[in-house]
Order: structure tokens, then sequence, then C-alpha cells
């Protein structure tokens, strides 16, 4: 009897140690999924061809990311958000500081969960992968790693090789169904639209045809963190993106200095105090000048963010120079308080201190020799090399209003998001040159409940005529002149601005041949890009990296690679203008 109870008992221990066993390991199962960190299982999902997953034109992580989620699919490249190739503390870093932000600092290629915010949860999923690298192939590309910043859906860009005949582009274009967009004759290149897929591997099939050099896909530009950007399309329409990519973003040191013949500006505007001269005036006419430029009107503060609002630095908008020194001289506080007087003495003290002049005003459309100052503004040009801007009116006139319509001064008449004149321009046919006026958004005096940007409704010439002075300084940057007679005329002062076809300037355009110099490495420079040249970006190409090749973008990213040597391709061979 004892021992069968004993049996019995050892029975009920064992299924106790059975239970305790199994309560032991659901604990220890549950405080790994709740404790520890979960690294994604599911892989097959990176073995997809990847495509525009959202249809917005675009391939990039966020279409990684519906393909393989991160939060439950292994994805190394979907958390790489700052494109090096491994999962680190930086990436965290990086997110925190943009969550840190707000969403007015929102980018897509940071949000790893695709929710349309950044926030905690985007940072505990990349910190689930801390250590990982990113490998190929993934999503049907060699280096998934394009996927960060993007590249268009459906786009190849051709280069052919040199002699290659128009009937042969012809024959690749049909065999693979593309259908021409743009050509870049200077390089020999064209751009076509292809049919929906895999464009890695169309890609490759192009370049095994006998006649061509290499194909690149056409990858996507991020715009800058400026919260307001979206709405600024005056600055993508005259393509000032492009410009700051291969031409120039305002000098660093001894910037391009324009005068700003306004109502003063907000020299406290957090968006303007980087680029806002400590040299200042305000010309009473008792003779006592003084530098309290206050603006009672908030029109020059207006234009003054258009010309040199602080790019890229996460709050506002942004100008049209990284680096610019704006000296705002003040005619008055409003109607009638500032007359052409004030702008005689404007002029006097900006003379020998500026390179450029916006004059955003008007004065009416008589003759224009009844006015004082009209003999500054042959001056301006003629004696000082300065580059002069002025709006054209908002009278809707044929004609341009005084000092715009002096033959020393860009007359600047505005148009709208689709390129048309608007009709309550003046200088309908006597506009030099034409620059968005419609709808703009720029930086303000501070509003009643504190708003300190403003978008101007209607259209007008005034920021017109500012889009165009933030150009003329860009050339300026690129273009320096000695005061001589011989080389200020229109050509190389930049007064003449290269339009895009209908009248709007084009801000690429203009800077392209004057820019020549900067790609000019001979030592000594010979005012010629030719083979020389080529052959020592090539050397540091495919050998030692030299920074003084690293051209694209502007300031270099520390290689040298196939967009500086594009670059220095559509260039080449070339002249640059004397100096």
């Amino acid at each position: 009897m004892l021992i069968k109870m004993n049996a019995n008992i050892a029975k009920i221990i064992k299924k106790f140690s059975l239970l305790i066993s199994i309560m032991v390991i659901s604990y220890v199962a549950v405080f790994l999924l709740v404790d520890r960190p979960q690294v994604p299982k599911v892989q097959a999902a990176t073995d997809q061809v990847i495509g525009d997953q959202n249809n917005d034109g675009i391939i990039n992580l966020v279409d990684a990311r519906i393909l393989a989620p991160p939060a439950t699919t292994s994805c190394p490249v979907c958390v790489d958000i700052n494109q090096d190739k491994i999962i680190n503390q930086k990436d965290i870093d990086l997110l925190k500081y943009y969550v840190g932000l707000g969403n007015s600092a929102y980018k897509a290629r940071l949000d790893i969960n695709n929710d349309g915010k950044l926030s905690q949860e985007d940072i505990d999923i990349i910190k689930n992968y801390l250590g990982q690298t990113v490998t190929g192939p993934a999503f049907g590309l060699d280096n998934p790693s394009e996927l960060t910043f993007g590249f268009r859906a459906g786009a190849v860009i051709v280069k052919y090789k040199k002699g290659i005949a128009t009937a042969a582009k012809s024959a690749a274009s049909s065999k693979y169904n593309l259908v021409h967009k743009n050509s870049f004759k200077l390089i020999n290149a064209d751009q076509y639209t292809v049919p929906v897929g895999n464009v890695e591997n169309l890609q490759k099939e192009i370049a095994k045809e006998p006649g061509v050099e290499k194909v690149y896909k056409d990858h996507a530009v991020e715009w800058l963190s400026d919260p307001l950007w979206d709405n600024q399309w005056g600055l993508r329409k005259i393509k000032i993106p492009e410009t700051w990519y291969t031409e120039t973003i305002g000098r660093a040191s001894d910037p391009v200095k324009v005068g700003l013949l306004d109502t003063g500006v907000d020299v406290n505007h957090p968006d303007l105090q980087q680029n806002i001269s400590p040299f200042r005036f305000y010309p009473n006419l008792n003779g006592t000048d003084v530098t309290d430029v206050t603006d009672e009107v908030g029109h020059g503060t207006t234009m003054a963010g258009i010309i040199g609002a602080t790019v890229d630095n996460g709050i506002g908008i942004a100008g049209t120079n990284h680096f610019v020194e704006i000296l705002p001289a003040k005619l008055g506080g409003g109607e009638p308080a500032w007359s052409e007087t004030n702008v005689a003495l404007a002029f006097e003290w900006l003379m020998y201190r500026v390179q450029v002049i916006n004059m955003s005003f008007g004065m009416g459309y008589l003759d224009e020799n009844i006015y004082l100052p009209n003999e500054y503004l042959r001056q301006a040009r003629e004696d000082y090399a300065i580059t002069l801007v002025g709006a054209a009116g908002n009278d809707g006139r044929t004609d341009c209003q005084w000092p715009a319509r002096n033959s020393n001064v860009i007359c600047v008449g505005a148009t709208d998001q689709n390129d048309a004149l608007c009709t309550s321009s003046s200088g309908q046919t006597d506009a030099d040159i034409l620059a968005p006026g419609k709808d703009i958004i720029s930086t303000s005096i501070p509003g009643p409940y504190g708003e300190n940007y403003t978008t101007i409704g209607g259209c007008w010439s005034s920021p017109a005529a500012a889009y165009v002075s933030g150009v003329a300084a860009l050339c300026r940057a690129v273009q320096p002149l000695p005061k001589s007679n011989e080389v200020i005329r229109a050509d190389l002062s930049c007064k003449n601005m290269v339009n895009q076809g209908y009248g709007r300037v084009d801000a690429w355009a203009t800077l392209w041949y004057k820019n020549c110099h900067r790609f000019d490495f001979d030592n000594p420079p010979d005012n010629k890009i030719g083979v020389n040249d080529l052959q020592g970006m090539f050397f540091s190409y495919y050998s030692l990296y030299n920074s003084k090749y690293d051209v694209w973008p502007v300031g270099g990213d520390g290689r040298v690679s196939d967009p500086d040597v594009l670059v220095m391709l559509a260039r080449t061979p070339l002249d640059c203008p004397p100096r």
C-alpha cells in the first residue's frame, strides 16, 4: 500500500514539475516578447522587384516599406536613413533631431513606418536593427541604397558613344519601347520614359547595345528642410535647386552684397539674421542719418526673404541664395514719407558698397529724365558695375515704371505658376525679363498672432524683381568684375539674363556659361575647358581624390564620381568669357 501511495505521489510530483517547467518556459517567452527587441524574421519581401508602389512617380524607401514593413519584415535598407549602409547610432540621432523639429521638417525617408509623421515609434523600429548592414541584391537592385533618396519610376538616361548615328539610337529605343523625352546634346545623351517594370534590369539590357556608353537611372533630388519649401513654387520654377547643385549657392566668404531700397527690414527675423548686413542706412531728411531700419510696413522684409532667407535651417522658407549680404537702405515708413530724394541719398550710400541693387518700388511712367536719381542709375552701371533690378509696376501697362524703365535697369514683369504674364503686371511688352509674382510666400514682420511669414495674395512685380535680384547675386558670385568700363556691359555684368523661351528667367541657364572658370583647372588658367581639364578629372575619378574636381554638388560630396564627370563633359570644349 505504501509503495502504491509513493508511486502516486511520484506521478503527482512529475506532473507538477512538468507544469512548473511549462510555466517557466511561458514566462521566459513572454519576457522575451515584451522586453527584448524583435528582429523581424520574414525575408521574402525584399526578394520582390520593387516598383512605384504608391504611384508618386518616384521609387524610394516609401515603396520599399510598403513591400517590406520594417517592423515585421527584415529590411535593413528600409531603416538606413543616412545611406551609409550600416544601422547605428547615427541613424537614431538623425531621426531624433527631426522628431524634435516636429512635422514641419517631415521627410518621407525618415518615416520608418510610413504613417505620415516622425515619432518615437520610428526610432524604436531602428533600434531593432542596430549593427545590421545593407547588402544587395534586394528589391531587384544590386545596390538597394539607391532607394534612400530614390529615382524616377519609368525613366532612364542613355549616354551614347561618340559618333553614334541617329538611326542606331532609334533602333535601340524602339527595341526597348523607349519614348524620347529630353536631349542633352552637349553630352550626347537622351532621357527616355520606359515601360513599367524593373528599371535596373532594363538599364543593364540597354547598356549592352553596341552604341551605348552608359545608362543612368534618373535619380531624385531631395528638397531642403525649410518647412515652407513646398509652397515656394517660384524658386523651383526658375531652377534655383539646379543652380545650387551645379553652379553656386553664393559665396560664403566675401558674399555678394545686395542693396535693398525698400521700407526697411526686420533684422531680428530668425530666417533673415544670417544674411542681413550690419551696415544699414536710413536717410533722414534732417541730415541725421541713422542705422535703425525697422520695417513698419513689411514690404522690405518680404523682399529680403526672397533674396536671402536662410536655406536649409529647418524653419520657414529658403531664399535664392545660401550666402548673400543684404544691405537695407530704408527709404521711409510708407507713402508719402519717402521720395526721390531718399532714393538719391540711398544711392550715394550704397554706390561703393554693393554689387546688386533691388528696387521693388516705382515712381510712375513719365519721362525718366524728370527724376533726380536718374543720373545715379547711370553711374551705378557705368562707374561701379552694379547690377540694377527694378519692378515693372502693377498697372497692366505695356511699358515699365521708373526706375525700371531706365535703360541701365533690368525691368522685371510678373508671371504666374503657368508662366503666363499676369494681366496686372506692367512691362507687358517692354520688360527685360519675367519672374514669378503670383501668390509668393516669404518672410514678414510679426503679425497679430506672432506669425512672421506671409503669402502675397495676387500677382505683383515687386517679388518678381526680388527673384531676379537673387539670381543676379548668384550670377555675380561666379562672375566677379573689375571696375572698368570695358567689362561692365550687359553680358558680363549679369544684366542680360537667359529665359526659358517664354520670357521667364532661368537661373541655371543664366549662370551656366558665366561659371565657366570654375571648371578651368589648368595652372595657370587658360580660360578654356578642354582635354587637360578632363584628364585631371579622370585621374581623380580613377585614382587619387582631389577636391577641386569634386564639382557636384556645389561644395562637393567627398568623391569624384559620374555626376562630376557629366557636369564637366557638358562644358567640354568651351572658351570661357574674358576676365
